[in-house]
């Protein structure tokens, strides 16, 4: 807002598995050349549902419990794309995917509906339906009734995301898909 240039960098890696139980995290975020986050671990789940807990590596040895019902990102992302199709408008799951150090974040899901396929500039997605759907984040120890943070986008059925709105309050990034590739499942 004051006119100056910020360079931020962020990095951001994880692994889960398919049984959508355990998960490895690598989180680094940089403003001007300086390492503001650095956060690496694994998480697990005792089952689908239950309770789990997540174990930094960094910035030290921390292990963080984590409630029932947390999701890892892809089972979040599936359970968003499930619900639409099922016509559901609105979600309340806890989410963990390692890019803060308080452990899980509560997340609310907003639903636009299920939309038919519609010619656009991705022919690997014209066929597929797609949904809008805006995710706001918030700590699970505050009592905020603002979120941390909003993210809105639109997920196709596949899971791509072609557009992207992050707002977190003082600013807001927008991202548009600009390149896919689509492989073939290997393994």
């Amino acid at each position: 807002r004051d006119g100056s240039d910020v360079d931020l960098a962020a990095d951001y890696t994880t692994w889960e598995s398919k049984d959508g139980l355990r998960l490895r995290f690598r989180m680094r975020q940089s403003t001007d050349d300086m390492l503001v986050t650095d956060l690496a671990g694994t998480a697990k789940l005792d089952s689908v549902g239950g309770e789990g807990e997540a174990t930094y590596s960094v910035p030290a040895d921390t292990v963080k419990k984590l409630p029932a019902g947390t999701m890892f990102p892809t089972g979040h992302t599936e359970l968003i794309l499930e619900s639409a199709k099922a016509g559901k408008r609105f979600l309340a799951v806890p989410l963990f995917d390692g890019t803060n150090a308080e452990g899980a974040q509560d997340s609310t899901v907003a639903i636009t509906g299920w939309n038919a396929p519609a010619t656009m500039q991705w022919p690997e997605l014209s066929t597929l339906p797609s949904t809008r759907v805006r995710i706001a984040f918030f700590d699970r120890e505050g009592s905020k009734q603002q979120p941390d943070y909003e993210v809105g986008m639109r997920y196709f059925a596949n899971g791509i995301a072609d557009t992207l709105s992050m707002d977190f309050g003082d600013y807001v990034l927008s991202g548009k898909l600009s390149e896919l590739q689509v492989t073939k499942p290997n393994c």
